[in-house]
């Protein structure tokens, strides 16, 4: 019995000196490190609310845990992020949703909400939206940054003088994805895949005839010293999102968890008045450089913007009718 009691008590202590050296490791060993990756470059303003984001939940963290850059497209091209967060190489990564499209059914559909990121997380469309990055072995937290339902992230820019919408057809209209494809193929026009740094010569040689793009894509290249008018009726909201591994996610404390959602959330819903500072400034160089705003009549420009939303809505539906329905509903707001 001696002997039982003694082999117990030594168990007892080693278990108890285990969990005392455990838990003083892990008090040593510091925060909690999340690791984050952005879709485009660092100082690229669409890649700027990850470090708004980094910002706000680093500060109020106080060190229990930290919101880690560890680079740009540069670490992980575009199109391969959402899989190095699903197998935990990274464990967040702002990115725009058409590059992992391939791994998310409607990823293809985020630019066409025409209702807030809040009105999102509100009727159901963000319950929605996280279902379907579940299914993909992703969480999805929230948008990078979205155009209110009245304005509009995306223009044409061009070389030629447009008065209606028919004007663009046979034009060249080139643009970084395919995202808006659809659209410029209802127009008459012929759609090209250019990359970014790409975009000036190849409007200079006459390669292309036109650009899809938002402001800070036009100024920060140069390219509105050779693309002479912009069609001022923009259309779709960004495409960029915050997803996570979800297994590191849910490892992390219920605080943490919080924190992170409540920076994403606040982020998302301000961001753009940042970005709408730095357009209008960038109107102004425009305007400057000479370039001329066009305006469609009242029933042409309603045609034109409508024609953007239900032309990638139509080929969205091909692959996933019931759910692009219900969520072209969610998305309407009605």
């Amino acid at each position: 019995m001696k002997k039982s009691f003694g082999l117990l008590t030594l168990v007892f202590f080693v278990t108890a000196a285990a969990f005392l050296n455990f838990s003083a490791f892990d008090a040593e060993a510091g925060p909690i490190i999340i690791k984050g990756i952005t879709g485009l470059p660092k100082n690229h303003l669409a890649a700027q609310p990850f470090f708004r984001v980094m910002e706000k939940f680093n500060e109020q963290a106080k060190g229990e845990a930290v919101l880690k850059y560890v680079g740009g497209p540069e670490v992980f091209s575009p199109p391969n992020q959402a899989m190095a967060v699903k197998r935990g190489s990274v464990h967040l990564s702002q990115n725009f949703a058409g590059a992992y499209a391939g791994m998310v059914p409607l990823a293809k559909a985020f630019p066409l909400s025409r209702i807030t990121p809040r009105e999102e997380r509100e009727n159901g469309a963000f319950g929605m939206l996280q279902e379907l990055h579940k299914k993909a072995g992703l969480l999805y937290l929230g948008r990078g940054q979205s155009a209110p339902p009245d304005k509009g992230f995306f223009w044409i820019w061009t070389v030629k003088k447009v008065e209606k919408p028919s004007d663009l057809k046979g034009l060249r209209i080139g643009g970084i994805s395919p995202a808006a494809n659809e659209f410029v193929k209802a127009l008459g026009a012929v759609p090209k895949v250019v990359g970014i740094e790409e975009g000036y010569t190849a409007v200079e040689r006459g390669v292309i005839d036109g650009w899809w793009i938002t402001f800070e894509d036009v100024v920060s290249t140069g390219m509105h010293e050779v693309l002479p008018y912009i069609i001022d009726h923009p259309w779709y909201c960004d495409n960029d999102t915050f997803v996570m591994n979800p297994d590191f996610f849910n490892s992390l404390p219920k605080n943490i968890q919080n924190l992170l959602i409540q920076c994403i959330s606040e982020v998302e819903n301000t961001w753009y008045n940042e970005v709408e500072e730095r357009w209008k400034k960038d109107e102004q160089i425009m305007k400057e450089a000479g370039m001329q705003f066009l305006y469609f009549s009242e029933e042409d420009a309603k045609a034109y913007v409508e024609l953007a939303y239900d032309s990638l809505w139509t080929e969205i539906e091909k692959d996933y009718p019931e759910e692009a329905q219900k969520l072209r509903k969610l998305f309407s707001g009605k």
